[in-house]
């Protein structure tokens, strides 16, 4: 084989000059990475200082002088992969709870992607450690809201604790405002009508103890006991008297 133009007949007593030759060429080889035109020729197309990875460099794109090795490794929309090393995956933590956002990362060899954990970088309060409250928002970001903490509720317009019959239930927060855990309540426009209460619909002297019961969301026809009156008051529910 032939070395920068030397054969193996070369004698090994060799002059000065010729001994400067081989130093610069074989410092050349190192530079443009390819030695006496055998393997493949490595490059460094964007001129950052680092072959690709190609030819066995570690340029991992050599299209980008903003991409090598050592490279501040940045946060982006799509994922790039600055400083070659697919584990790093920048350093944005808007919020400073210590969870990177979910806007960080890099596809790894296999083909996924990793990403930072915190699903809202702009609140220190939601992050992977965070114990999950009755609020609206997923607050340790599991890709779920208020998992185990909603229940079951019926409007309560009037606000007396008792929901009103007849409607829908909705899956409520605990302690949310004009809500109640039952549908018992048949007048919920009247805060003082409630299971129990009655309202008179009698005034006839022949059947002056007549009234309804509120009873699980109905009224219920009934009667005063021992012919007491059925006596009514101002909010429009009525009490039985002698």
């Amino acid at each position: 084989m032939h070395i920068f133009g030397l054969s193996p007949r070369t004698p090994h007593l060799l002059g000065p000059l010729a001994f400067l030759r081989i130093f610069l060429l074989v410092s050349l080889c190192g530079v443009l990475g390819s030695c006496g035109g055998s393997g493949a020729e490595c490059s460094d197309a964007d001129g950052d200082g680092y072959f690709s990875v190609l030819c066995g460099g570690d340029d991992c794109d050599d299209s980008d002088p903003r991409i090598h090795p050592g490279a501040l490794e940045v946060c982006d929309p799509d994922f790039v992969d600055e400083d070659c090393d697919p584990s790093t995956l920048g350093d944005e933590d808007r919020d400073r709870d210590g969870f990177l956002a979910t806007t960080c990362g890099n596809y790894q060899p296999n083909g996924t992607l990793l990403t930072g954990d915190d699903c809202d970088d702009t609140n220190p309060d939601v992050h992977p450690n965070q114990a999950e409250v009755c609020n609206g928002i997923d607050d340790n970001c599991d890709g779920r809201i208020d998992e185990g903490l909603r229940f079951e509720a019926w409007v309560d317009n009037d606000g007396d604790g008792y929901g009103a019959a007849g409607t829908s239930p909705t899956p409520e927060c605990p302690g949310t405002p004009n809500f109640a855990y039952n549908a018992l309540d048949c007048d919920d426009k009247n805060a003082q009508i409630v299971p129990g209460a009655i309202r008179c619909v009698s005034d006839s002297p022949n059947d002056p103890g007549a009234f309804d019961a509120c009873e699980a969301g109905t009224w219920a026809p009934g009667v005063c006991a021992n012919q007491a009156t059925c006596i009514t008051q101002p909010a429009g529910h009525g009490i039985c008297t002698f």
